[in-house]
């Protein structure tokens, strides 16, 4: 009876999931493939009626786009197929990890976040393939160099100056400053955090070669700070000539007399947003995201951040490679908790150092999984072949050798054979002159290369057939190329190129998009009412704004500040209050206008809205696309499958 219920069910169960909610042409697409990515792009999943029909005529022409793509070979172009293998290999990444150990790469990457440590380091040059003699000289001058430090004979700092490999060492005696998870390799990060305070490191080896560490501080995270600023720029928008600082008309002089009006009262965001030169944040207040001590933004935007003891107060100006800065604070946070970090850690961790200890125990779990068997003798036997010329990076085989090559296997993955010919086509691609290294050396190190690449990429490779959920997400991407690259085509690339078409659209629809009333006026703010005299008086003798600013504006960035522009009815409040004709008036003792004309609503021209005539535009040759790929691919919808979807 048992084995019965489990075979209905059975039964039950593949039917439902072959069920097809619809057709394109005489291709299915099952109700499974449309719930999953219904629930996958929809952040809030709701099963009534208007939201799944209007995902399912979307999913209809994402489907036919994409036959549309497929029946003009558009997967079968060499470009296409090199996105294609590079978005494979990125998203492969996740599907080929240890769960165990990437928890416990995330659990001590989030353990040292919460500290800052400050070093100093002296570097032994040594590379990765250097012969074993010239290694072990390197480790035992960097053994010979701390005995030295540690038993008092000479200071850390005179040692770095005197024999560190590290350029820099000459200047700041191998001082690195305040670091943390992340912000070095991933070998010279564990030998910092690792090392107590005040001591000293065995050495440390890295690509560069071995280090000595001196831990000399170790402190609490400071969290982070969100900021907002104030920029002047320090060069002119080309950012080509550099403005002297002790020019009267400076970024300094402006930025101080904007920090004073702040110190007197001034508003924040109405100084931002008339001064600020920072165009992406200037009407925001200034708004930037969060500061931390490993953030990429310059050092002495940080070092203000975090010398601002409350919320709303600001430091005094700063100057970077951008520009002179106002930093206020807006808020303060400590260290995110474990639970919120741990996601965004593991991606980090894919792509840093510590992902080859992951790889490790992936390639060896992979050996296991695929009957992997290596024959030692066939690469004793290759080693035969190899000469100094492989020092030189002139290194290729015979022609004889090249041929007997072909049929010697080195190692097999599953029924994969891999032979001395892969191995001698992976080192003609890969070597490179080598200084201070012998044949055997380098060999040995491109082989385990080699052999570790070819597991890995032999799993990746098969990734699609042995992992439904990458083989899902693969032929999204696919699909998702080919929808890119033929909608480029067919739509946005068109309604760009295509000028004629355009100018026919517009001439079709330009009564869609009208002006209003319009007034062509520059608005002129000053310091004092002697100051807008003085503009005023220059403006009627027909003075341009920017020569009347260059003037009054000497012995004070801020005495005039001016706004020019064509603006419609309802869209400035002192704009409206003007009488709208031609002329000069006064608004206030310190503010006055100039009305250069007063424009009657008409159609906008397609140069003044051309980015809103191309869209519609698009809007239109897709419109037209679509209906021509249903006439060609019908659609038949299932209702009864998708009524069963909505509840």
């Amino acid at each position: 009876m048992k084995r019965l219920i489990l075979l209905i069910f059975s039964i039950y169960f593949i039917s439902a999931k072959a069920q097809t909610i619809f057709t394109y042409g005489n291709t299915p697409v099952s109700k499974e493939e449309f719930l999953r990515v219904y629930q996958k792009n929809n952040h809030t999943i709701t099963y009534d009626e208007k939201s799944v029909r209007e995902y399912l005529e979307l999913y209809e022409n994402f489907k036919l786009k994409v036959k549309a793509a497929e029946e003009l070979g558009m997967d079968t172009v060499e470009g296409f197929r090199q996105e294609l293998e590079g978005y494979r290999k990125q998203l492969a990444q996740p599907y080929l990890t240890s769960k165990k150990v990437t928890d416990l790469l995330v659990r001590e990457a989030y353990d040292r976040l919460q500290y800052e440590v400050k070093a100093s380091h002296i570097l032994v040059n040594c590379g990765l393939n250097d012969m074993p003699k010239d290694t072990l000289a390197a480790y035992k001058k960097a053994m010979d160099i701390r005995e030295k430090i540690v038993k008092g004979n000479m200071s850390f700092d005179s040692a770095a100056f005197n024999f560190s490999d590290d350029p820099s060492a000459i200047r700041n005696m191998g001082n690195l400053g305040y670091f943390t998870a992340f912000n070095m390799i991933y070998s010279f990060e564990s030998g910092a955090f690792n090392t107590p305070q005040g001591e000293v490191s065995m050495p440390v080896r890295t690509q560069f070669g071995y280090h000595l560490i001196k831990v000399t501080d170790k402190r609490k995270a400071r969290g982070e700070v969100k900021i907002a600023h104030i920029m002047i720029n320090i060069s002119d928008p080309n950012r080509e000539k550099i403005v002297a600082d002790n020019d009267s008309t400076s970024a300094k002089s402006k930025i101080y007399a904007i920090y004073n009006k702040l110190k007197n009262g001034g508003s924040w965001d109405e100084l931002c947003k008339q001064y600020s030169e920072d165009f992406y944040t200037n009407t925001a207040g200034g708004m930037l995201n969060w500061v931390s001590s490993t953030s990429r933004y310059p050092d002495e935007i940080k070092a203000a951040a975090f010398s601002i003891k409350n919320d709303n107060e600001f430091a005094e100006p700063v100057k970077t490679e951008f520009g002179w800065h106002i930093v206020k604070r807006i808020e303060a946070k400590a260290a995110s908790t474990f639970e919120e970090s741990k996601d965004g850690l593991a991606q980090k961790i894919q792509r840093d150092g510590r992902s080859d200890l992951n790889r490790t125990v992936i390639i060896d779990s992979i050996k296991t999984a695929n009957n992997f068997k290596e024959t030692a003798a066939m690469y004793q036997d290759f080693l035969k072949s190899v000469d100094s010329t492989l020092v030189s990076g002139t290194w290729k085989p015979d022609s004889a050798t090249a041929v007997k090559m072909q049929t010697k296997v080195l190692f097999t993955i599953a029924n994969q054979k891999y032979t001395q010919a892969d191995f001698a086509a992976y080192v003609l691609a890969y070597q490179t002159p080598q200084k201070k290294s012998n044949a055997q050396a380098i060999v040995t190190g491109m082989y385990k290369d080699f052999m570790n690449n070819s597991v890995y990429e032999y799993a990746e490779r098969n990734l699609a057939e042995t992992n439904e959920a990458f083989r899902n997400i693969y032929k999204e991407y696919r699909d998702g190329i080919l929808l890119f690259d033929l909608t480029d085509k067919k739509v946005w690339s068109k309604a760009v190129s295509d000028t004629t078409g355009l100018q026919q659209f517009y001439e079709a629809h330009k009564q869609e998009h009208i002006w209003k009333d319009r007034i062509d006026v520059t608005l002129y703010d000053c310091a004092d009412k002697k100051i807008a005299k003085a503009a005023q008086k220059m403006a009627a003798k027909g003075i341009e704004s920017d020569s009347i600013l260059s003037v009054l504006n000497k012995t004070n960035a801020l005495n005039v500040s001016v706004k020019k522009g064509k603006f419609e009815r309802g869209e400035n409040t002192t704009i409206d209050s003007l009488k709208w004709v031609k002329g000069t008036q006064k608004i206030s003792d310190t503010r006055f206008a100039i009305v250069r004309n007063v424009i009657p609503s008409q159609p906008k021209l397609l140069s003044e809205a051309r980015g809103t005539f191309t869209s519609e535009y698009q809007n239109d040759l897709e419109k037209q696309w679509i209906k021509e790929l249903r006439e060609k691919y019908p659609i038949r919808v299932y209702e009864d499958v998708v009524k069963s979807i909505i509840r």
